[in-house]
């Protein structure tokens, strides 16, 4: 999902380039994905953050959100 306060125009660019990026990377093994708008906007930001005790607390893995690497 791509948000944040932006205006939807761009947002909608944004989702389109990734989604043409996305289509030309070697996915074999990858689970497909669905690249969409969000409709949040401004407020995609807070509840982002809000979020993210949550997954500290209940993902499998507490180090998803920091790898540099991947």
């Amino acid at each position: 999902m791509i948000d944040g306060a932006f205006p939807s125009s761009v947002r909608s660019a944004i989702v389109k380039k990734t989604c043409e990026k996305f289509g030309r990377m070697e996915t074999q093994g990858v689970a497909a994905v669905d690249i969409v708008e969000g409709m949040i906007g401004s407020d995609a930001r807070v509840l982002g953050a809000a979020s993210l005790p949550f997954l500290a607390d209940f993902s499998q893995d507490r180090e998803l959100l920091f790898r540099i690497n991947g």
